[in-house]
């Protein structure tokens, strides 16, 4: 593997060392100040990637970003990660499950994934849910109909 030639100023160690000691950075931020300190300290990039346990593209994609902002390279967010929005926000999921936990309608010994939806619908809690998305946040909440 190629050793790439980088080196911090004094300077520059002083204040990423100032970032490091932040108690409220995440794992991946930790790692992306780690990372530049290592490689500011003449590491290799092999070394550096294994002590992070980071690939070694993210680790040059943070080095290039590092190169090209400086100390605002830390100040980044990782963009938001494109995709469908939620079906149902936590509220609506909560109504929900406080309907799952209600005696059954009448008619019927208890509810079902099926009724919960129609249920809920009729009840303009949302528009409109398939049974699939009511069993996932069921399921992530530990609720179990039977």
């Amino acid at each position: 593997m190629r050793t790439i030639s980088f080196s911090l100023t004094e300077e520059e160690r002083k204040f990423i060392e100032v970032i490091a000691s932040n108690t409220k950075l995440t794992e991946k931020e930790k790692k992306k100040v780690q990372s530049i300190l290592a490689l500011g300290q003449g590491k290799q990039q092999k070394t550096v990637a294994e002590e992070l346990k980071v690939s070694s593209p993210t680790l040059k994609k943070w080095l290039k970003l590092y190169k090209e902002l400086g100390t605002d390279f830390f100040f980044l967010k990782d963009k938001k990660i494109p995709g469908r929005p939620k079906e149902i926000d936590g509220i609506t999921e909560a109504k929900i499950t406080a309907l799952a936990c209600s005696p059954a309608p009448e008619g019927y010994a208890k509810w079902s994934i099926r009724l919960l939806a129609d249920k809920a619908v009729e009840l303009d809690l949302v528009e409109n849910i398939s049974r699939m998305s009511v069993q996932r946040f069921l399921k992530k909440m530990n609720l179990s109909l039977t």
